[in-house]
């Protein structure tokens, strides 16, 4: 009988031990991983346009093609065609809710097809402008190095004031008004000025 629980007592131990050295290989293989991500990636100070400085002039052709002139003041929200996040914000966003000295809302969506029609028809007329198409996509990604969307980017007078993550509402609208941002939970990278 004692063999049988001795026996029985060191199965369990090298089940468990071999148990604690899988979670321990994981661990292991989880944190080697996040050494090798790029240095700030997701980092609202390593994406987009640097502040204080002018949009990249590779957006002068499609910012005059809609009548606006790159060293005007814009409130840029940048969204991806296929992202649930970036459709809530068009959805929610309401230009009633800027006043008439703020900055022209210009949409930029990165993406092409039916999804890119589709956020264009929710989008509407709220917008001064919205930009789209496969050239703005590679815009978007390499000219302003934006990487996560929905991105927002305050522009006044040609140069970049403010840029963020947007995610809700209350960031894009945030923007305008970048000196009454409103650090929230979470929202520590939220917004630089």
């Amino acid at each position: 009988m004692i063999w049988i629980l001795a026996i029985a007592s060191a199965a369990w131990i090298g089940a468990l031990t071999l148990a604690v050295l899988a979670i321990a290989r994981q661990v292991s293989a989880i944190l080697l991983l996040l050494e090798q991500r790029p240095q700030g990636s997701f980092s609202v100070d390593a994406d987009g346009p640097p502040i204080g400085l002018a949009l990249p002039v590779s957006f002068q052709p499609s910012f005059a093609h809609c009548g606006l002139d790159i060293s005007s003041s814009v409130l840029l929200l940048a969204v991806s065609a296929t992202c649930g996040p970036c459709r809530d914000v068009v959805v929610g966003f309401d230009p009633s809710n800027l006043e008439l000295n703020d900055p022209s809302p210009v949409l930029l969506i990165a993406g092409e097809g039916p999804s890119v029609d589709e956020l264009r028809s929710l989008a509407g007329s709220k917008f001064t402008s919205i930009l789209s198409g496969p050239d703005i996509a590679s815009m978007v990604q390499n000219g302003l190095s934006i990487h996560s969307s929905p991105f927002g980017i305050l522009v006044r007078d040609g140069l970049v004031q403010a840029k963020c993550y947007v995610r809700d509402i209350d960031d894009f609208y945030g923007l305008v008004h970048s000196g009454e941002f409103e650090q929230r939970p979470g929202r520590e990278e939220g917004l630089v000025q």
